[in-house]
């Protein structure tokens, strides 16, 4: 009941109404319970509250690599990457991937492109970890809002797997930071191949045109996303109408 209560208050409640919260946990003896304190933990931090998510954390006589990661998360969610790096460093689990994609997304939000970098390198070479579509996605992140473009096209052409939407996604906003509109057409087709319903490639492609003054292109865009959510909304539509047994011919 105390989880299903934390978790439901996550981002919509006030320190005060998590203390609230936690004081009744301790009252009936449930602080190291494990799922109770990592609600607890999130809890806290989405009600911006980190003191009170460490102070959950430190209750806990042993930590295991999800207790770790729950509290990286906490920081990563404030922007905090120097307080995530720290307790990275005083880790005595073995660290997974969610625990590298948490590292890697405070430091795209924080700026820390150096960080970043090492930490990726190490995620394979140190602790045999082969990095995932997330990871790559982190990656494209912090080299694309640092301008380090060319460095991104090494990084993707050296994927293990396909790039899919979201790394197409993440390279797109770096290009439209930092005015790459040959490459960022390139990004742009990869999306709408990939991901064809997805307004956010056209969104940023148009945004990219505007920025560069190439209207009559952009309203091009523009025109093609309108026409393709008509195109979803009619076929939305003829779904309806053929569970009511009438015929509707799609495009």
């Amino acid at each position: 009941m105390f989880s299903i209560v934390l978790k439901t208050y996550a981002g919509l409640a006030t320190e005060r109404h998590a203390l609230t919260v936690q004081s009744h946990v301790l009252k009936v003896g449930f602080e190291e319970d494990t799922v109770l304190a990592n609600a607890s933990i999130h809890a806290c931090a989405r009600c911006g509250s980190i003191a009170l998510s460490k102070q959950a954390f430190d209750k806990m006589g042993s930590h295991d690599i999800v207790y770790w990661n729950s509290m990286l998360k906490a920081y990563a969610m404030h922007g905090q990457g120097k307080e995530v790096l720290q307790l990275f460093s005083r880790m005595d689990a073995q660290p997974d991937g969610t625990t590298f994609v948490v590292l890697l997304l405070a430091c795209s939000y924080a700026g820390m492109v150096e960080q970043g970098t090492k930490i990726f390198e190490t995620m394979s070479n140190n602790h045999g970890i082969a990095p995932q579509p997330d990871h790559y996605t982190c990656m494209v992140d912090i080299l694309g809002r640092a301008g380090r473009i060319s460095e991104v096209k090494e990084l993707i052409v050296k994927m293990l797997m396909e790039p899919d939407p979201v790394v197409w996604s993440a390279l797109l906003g770096g290009c439209r930071k930092h005015g790459e509109t040959k490459l960022a057409k390139l990004a742009a087709v990869k999306v709408k191949e990939l991901d064809p319903n997805n307004s956010l490639g056209y969104i940023l492609m148009s945004n990219i045109f505007c920025t560069d003054g190439h209207f009559n292109e952009a309203r091009l865009i523009s025109r093609e996303s309108d026409q393709k959510k008509k195109k979803i909304n009619k076929q939305g539509d003829g779904r309806e109408d053929s569970k009511k047994g009438t015929r509707f011919e799609l495009d």
